[in-house]
């Protein structure tokens, strides 16, 4: 989340809400202090409301060097929420860059900045995403996984 930080330099429009709890948040602060941002990044903390908070976004950043399993990233894309994400491991796997995200190399502070700035400037760019980003999250939702996983034991199964 460093590198989100960093970023916002470059995007002078913008805020970053950061939710949840954790080890990193005293090294966030200071990385917010550092670059200069910290009166526009909002520590929220652990809330209830976190979907409601991430459905309102004008974009969720995911700025990970690596991914399992990016729960946030599928209730973005379900809440309707653009999405730039670094193109690291369980990323770049998940989503199709211009398709239904932007994904820019890990570590790439400007390019993460370019991203955000033109999701913030074209409209049109976030509906298209939102839309694709959207199926994305169906085919992730738990229903749709358990069904997914039925069916391959079955043809399995059928196969023995």
């Amino acid at each position: 989340f460093a590198l989100a930080v960093r970023a916002l330099r470059e995007v002078p429009a913008a805020r970053l809400v950061v939710v949840g709890e954790g080890a990193l948040r005293a090294e966030l602060e200071r990385e917010a202090a550092r670059a200069n941002v910290g009166e526009r990044v909002v520590f929220a903390g652990g809330r209830r409301d976190a979907r409601a908070i991430m459905g309102a976004a004008d974009v969720l950043v995911a700025p990970s060097r690596w991914e399992g399993h990016p729960r946030v990233v599928l209730e973005a894309l379900a809440a309707g929420t653009p999405v730039v994400a670094t193109a690291a491991r369980g990323l770049r796997e998940l989503l199709t860059h211009e398709v239904d995200a932007l994904l820019v190399p890990p570590e790439d502070e400007a390019a993460l900045a370019a991203a955000v700035r033109r999701l913030l400037e074209d409209v049109r760019l976030g509906a298209r995403l939102t839309d694709a980003g959207r199926k994305v999250a169906a085919r992730y939702e738990e229903g749709a996984e358990v069904a997914a996983y039925l069916a391959l034991y079955r043809e399995v199964v059928g196969r023995s």
